[in-house]
C-alpha cells in the first residue's frame, strides 16, 4: 500500500529553478528588445528634431542668407557636437550607439523648387568643394509663400543595436533617415 502512496511527481523540489529557466531567456530577450526599440526611437526623435531645426535656419529670412556650412552647423549644434566639414557631424553626439564609438552623422541638403501650382520639383544635393558657402535661399525674400525654394535637410546615421555592430543579433541594425523641408521665406 506505501507504494501507491509515494508517487514518482510527489517530490517537486527543483520545479521553481526549471521554470525559471525556461521563462528568464524570454524575459530577458523581452527587456533588451524594449531598451533597443526605445533607443531607436529616440534616435529617430533626435534627427528629426535636428532636421527641422537645421531646415528652419536655413529657410529663415536673414541678412545676410544663412549658407549650407551653416545649416549644417546647425544641426550638428542640435546634436551636440561639432561639424566635420561640409559632409556631417563628428562623433560624440547625443545619439546612442551600442556598437562602442558614436555615430557619424551624414547631413545632405537639396535646394527643391515649388511651382506655381504647388508642384514641388527635386534640386540636386550640394557636394563637392566650396559648398560651404553655397545658399540654398535666394538672397531676396518671397512675397508669395506658394512659389519658391524649398530647403530639404536630410540626416542619416547607421544605428546599430544591442549585441555590437552589423551582423549582430540586434533586430535594429540600420540606418536612421531624417527628412525636413521648408519654403524659403
Amino acid at each position: 500500500m506505501s507504494f501507491f502512496n509515494t508517487s514518482f511527481f510527489a517530490n517537486d523540489r527543483g520545479v521553481v529553478a526549471v521554470e525559471a529557466a525556461l521563462i528568464l531567456p524570454v524575459i530577458i530577450l523581452l527587456a533588451f528588445s524594449v531598451i533597443q526599440a526605445s533607443t531607436y526611437f529616440y534616435n529617430l526623435n533626435l534627427l528629426t528634431n535636428a532636421a527641422m531645426e537645421a531646415a528652419r535656419v536655413g529657410s529663415l529670412y536673414t541678412t545676410p542668407r544663412a549658407s549650407v556650412q551653416e545649416i549644417i552647423n546647425s544641426a550638428c549644434s542640435f546634436l551636440g557636437t561639432t561639424a566635420n566639414g561640409t559632409t556631417g557631424c563628428n562623433a560624440g553626439s547625443q545619439l546612442i550607439n551600442y556598437a562602442g564609438s558614436s555615430p557619424q552623422v551624414g547631413v545632405v541638403i537639396t535646394p527643391d523648387t515649388l511651382s506655381t501650382t504647388g508642384v514641388e520639383s527635386a534640386g540636386t544635393a550640394y557636394s563637392g568643394s566650396g559648398i560651404g558657402s553655397s545658399l540654398p535661399c535666394p538672397t531676396s525674400a518671397y512675397s508669395g509663400a506658394s512659389t519658391g525654394t524649398i530647403v530639404v535637410v536630410t540626416l542619416s546615421f547607421t544605428f546599430n543595436g544591442i549585441g555590437g555592430g552589423a551582423g549582430s543579433w540586434g533586430v535594429f541594425n540600420q540606418a536612421i533617415s531624417a527628412t525636413s523641408k521648408m519654403t524659403c521665406q
